[in-house]
């Protein structure tokens, strides 16, 4: 092994990883599988109560681009603590899924927490092949009144070989002592209520802080907290993760607009 080689797998180890992150040089937000074949998706948002509702939407994929049927879907369910809920297959028609996540769909009258989407296609896995999916599909939200927002996945956090032998969840870098800052680019004031839904990307708690209050996440877990519609406030906040973008609910005459911070 040449000196070139040995100082990047040196630089890029865990130690020196987490040396950087923490001091700011040359960070790294974060670190994906390198294997080929793989299935990446995000980790959603889902709620449900009498006055909400979640629809998730996506292509068949695997057939739309390579012509192959034999693919199968599947949605992972996690609570708001990031603890397993269930595992359901979905169905194609017309090259279309889409899956309407209310209370009946759950089995509860009301709550929230995340899911990710899994694909199986042991056709399509060759590692000869250079080649991953990455799952950005769109999840709407639905209040009351108005139809549903729409608004694609921002993090990408569980993957999945398309042969099934393989799996991971998180992929973004977290801290301990330092803190990332984030200023979200919209006016509050036009809304009648904004709610700020932060989900923990990583495999390791995180902190984030937030008018001087401290919330702690545990791995993939989903906090709401209630931001300022005050006119001309700017909401900013502190996070000991390396990307963390919040989802954005504004509510107004119950109507919701959902997008990403």
């Amino acid at each position: 092994m040449d000196f070139k080689s040995f100082f990047r797998l040196f630089w890029n180890s865990n130690t020196m990883r987490l040396i950087r992150n923490e001091s700011g040089i040359r960070s790294v937000s974060h670190v994906f599988p390198q294997d080929s074949g793989l299935s990446f998706s995000d980790l959603h948002y889902w709620r449900v109560s009498q006055s909400f509702q979640t629809r998730y939407v996506m292509t068949d994929i695997v057939s739309e681009f390579l012509g192959i049927d034999s693919a199968s879907y599947f949605l992972t369910f996690l609570d708001a603590n990031g603890d397993f809920l269930f595992k359901r297959q979905l169905e194609k028609y017309q090259g279309l899924i889409e899956v309407s996540i209310d209370s009946g769909f759950m089995g509860i009258d009301a709550g929230h927490g995340t899911y990710y989407l899994t694909i199986i296609c042991s056709d399509v896995f060759d590692k000869s092949i250079p080649f991953s999916f990455k799952n950005r599909w769109y999840a709407g939200y639905k209040g009351a009144r108005g139809p549903f927002s729409m608004v694609h996945g921002n993090t990408l956090v569980a993957w999945n070989s398309l042969d099934g032998g393989k799996s991971g969840m998180g992929m973004t870098e977290t801290t301990t002592f330092r803190r990332f800052r984030y200023s979200l680019q919209f006016d509050p004031s036009v809304y009648d209520s904004v709610d700020l839904v932060f989900i923990n990307p990583c495999s390791k708690k995180i902190e984030i802080f937030l008018r001087g209050s401290k919330i702690v996440l545990a791995p993939f877990a989903v906090a709401v907290a209630v931001a300022e519609t005050d006119s001309g406030s700017i909401i900013s906040y502190e996070s000991t993760c390396a990307f963390l973008r919040p989802l954005v609910m504004g509510n107004k005459n119950e109507f919701i607009d959902c997008f990403h911070g």
